[in-house]
């Protein structure tokens, strides 16, 4: 009975049958590590890759916020200097009526005082 056991021991280490065995699950392990490894490795750039976008959306969003700003401001100024221009067109037109009503008093010539009433309208 030794001896079979002993034939059996001899005839599977010295085919490297074992050691094959054993090999191959260790290749099988490593292979599985590294596709893990891989894995991770691409969650990760993609992570990265995505808060790199999220970064200069937000640098953008950011200049667009100030222009948006600067923009408004500028409006609000514009429109303040059109008030007041529209005021002192309006204190103009008042005087050319002023104007008119005097030339008109005093007899003037109509062609002289429909020239400034054409500049009114």
């Amino acid at each position: 009975m030794l001896e079979i056991i002993s034939f059996i021991l001899n005839a599977l280490l010295s085919s490297g049958l074992v050691i094959t065995l054993l090999n191959l699950r260790s290749e099988r392990r490593r292979a599985r590590t590294e596709n893990y490894k891989s894995e991770i490795d691409l969650v990760t750039t993609s992570v990265e890759t995505m808060i790199e976008a999220q970064k200069k959306l937000m640098a953008h969003n950011q200049e667009l916020i100030v222009a948006l700003t600067d923009s408004r401001r500028e409006n609000a100024q514009l429109a303040s200097k059109i008030d007041e221009l529209e005021k002192k067109i309006s204190d103009m037109i008042c005087t050319n009526k002023e104007i008119v009503k005097i030339l008109r008093k005093m007899k003037i010539d109509d062609a002289i005082i429909s020239r400034l009433n054409d500049t009114q309208n």
